[in-house]
């Protein structure tokens, strides 16, 4: 690990049982990156997403972050205590809650009016200003994405995860919505990780693209797409 490194993962392997799932996979990013994990359903990119998020238990290897070990093995600190935000494929939005409260689910700890302010500045990031008040089930599915990004911010996390997040799109509002989210990603600074299996999704929002077979790292390529760092 290098001084500029953020996350890095150092020879992970995640099995279940005798079936091994990543194997001996490394993988650095220094803060304000924004990456990808290209690969078929089934080689594993999603099983070190959520190992990442501390939701699997490592078999070797070392999981860090701003140089805190996350994950080692037979030692994970828990999803709630990592800052880590995550974005799932289905979005797991609440279908009982609206707008606003799916949004506060996870500041309910604030004081209110720190709740309500903090709403309100991710529904104007995410261009819903005026959405608060309505029902998952009465927007749009672009719409259900953009407040699912919202939920994932509003922890301020040191790092975002998103698990094929546009994977229920049509093609058009996915290239439409991948750049609407990798500028608001920019805005705000956060270093990122998506898994997905569109290579175009990949190039269009990261500026690492890691390429995964059976478990393994088989390629990494890096271009000027897409890092939050600001140069001063």
């Amino acid at each position: 690990m290098t001084d500029t490194t953020f996350l890095n993962i150092d020879s992970v392997t995640i099995a279940y049982g005798d079936d091994v799932v990543v194997s001996d996979l490394s993988l650095s990013l220094p803060v304000g990156e924004l990456a990808a994990l290209l690969g078929p359903s089934g080689c594993g990119k999603t099983t070190l997403l959520r190992a990442i998020a501390g939701f699997e238990p490592l078999q070797t290897g070392s999981i860090s972050l701003a140089g805190e070990v996350l994950s080692r093995a037979g030692y994970t600190v828990p999803p709630e205590r990592r800052a880590i935000g995550m974005m799932f494929q289905d979005l797991a939005l609440f279908p009982h809650l609206n707008v606003a409260d799916n949004i506060r689910f996870g500041i309910v700890g604030l004081p209110r009016k720190i709740q309500q302010q903090r709403i309100q500045m991710l529904l104007d990031l995410v261009g819903l200003p005026d959405s608060g008040r309505r029902y998952p089930h009465k927007l749009s599915g672009g719409q259900q994405q953009r407040i699912g990004l919202a939920r994932a911010l509003a922890r301020h996390p040191r790092l975002l995860l998103m698990d094929e997040p546009f994977s229920s799109l049509d093609s058009e509002l996915r290239t439409t919505l991948a750049r609407e989210v990798r500028d608001i990603l920019k805005v705000q600074e956060i270093t990122t990780l998506m898994v997905t299996h569109s290579q175009t999704e990949a190039d269009q929002l990261a500026g690492t693209v890691g390429v995964m077979e059976k478990g393994r790292l088989a390629d990494i390529r890096h271009t000027k797409c897409c890092t939050t760092r600001q140069n001063n």
